[in-house]
């Protein structure tokens, strides 16, 4: 489903990235699950041979940068075998968090290609946003019905802000770069794609994660005028 410069893909990433060519898209911002997430993994170490097998298929068609979300500094170890970070950027979430951490590591890789100049375009490592109230949010164990869907919002939805603050720091010019999220869960790289007009591509394997996704980038197109602080309150 394409709606402004974005296009929204029902399906599993792999399965989509193994129908590009290489190089296709210009950055991906994501967050990916988590270990500690209920994946149907046996155990830790097939969770990272899929975390391997990911940032492989990723920096195949990606150009530039890629940046994932993770739960914690001690999983680079692990996290990080076929494939070092050039920097490790902070998401700051405040001295009193409902979260379990206080903090995010963003994990950032090259692509082989990468043309930046890191001090030049990435000028700081920390980004401060507060998280969504937990008491918004659904579960992660929670029945997705239809009621639910509509009181609360997805459970890993993370501040439009941030993401918008991510994407102005690195985004290049020109405008017509294509931003890659491959688990766009509820949409947010996308909807801050659309503040600098670059265009996106998400790819979500839950429907009903894609459905709210999608209503978000149509509500969106019809509240542009309000700054993301508002349209996060309202969404």
């Amino acid at each position: 489903m394409k709606i402004g410069n974005c296009e929204l893909i029902l399906g599993d990433c792999f399965e989509v990235m193994r129908s590009w060519p290489d190089k296709t898209v210009d950055m991906v911002l994501s967050s990916p699950p988590f270990r500690n997430e209920d994946l149907g993994f046996s155990d830790d170490t097939q969770y990272y041979e899929w975390y391997d097998k990911l940032l492989l298929e990723l920096k195949r068609v990606t150009k530039n940068y890629i940046l994932l979300f993770n739960s914690s500094l001690r999983e680079i170890q692990v996290c990080c075998r076929e494939i070092k970070p050039i920097r490790i950027l902070h998401w700051y979430k405040g001295e009193v968090s409902q979260t379990p951490y206080r903090s995010e590591p963003i994990f950032l890789y090259p692509s082989g290609t990468e043309s930046y100049k890191m001090n030049r375009d990435i000028y700081k490592d920390v980004f401060k946003a507060p998280p969504i109230a937990v008491g918004q949010r659904i579960r992660p164990k929670h029945t997705f019905n239809e009621s639910a869907l509509k009181a609360k919002m997805h459970p890993y939805r993370d501040p439009l802000k941030l993401y918008e603050e991510i994407m102005r720091q690195i985004h290049k010019e020109p405008s017509n770069q294509i931003i890659f999220d491959p688990f766009a869960g509820s949409g947010t790289t996308l909807l801050a794609a659309q503040k600098y007009s670059l265009s996106g591509i998400g790819t979500e394997i839950e429907e009903w994660s894609y459905n709210e996704a999608l209503k978000r980038l149509e509500n969106y197109h019809g509240q542009t005028h309000l700054l993301s602080a508002e349209f996060e309150s309202k969404a």
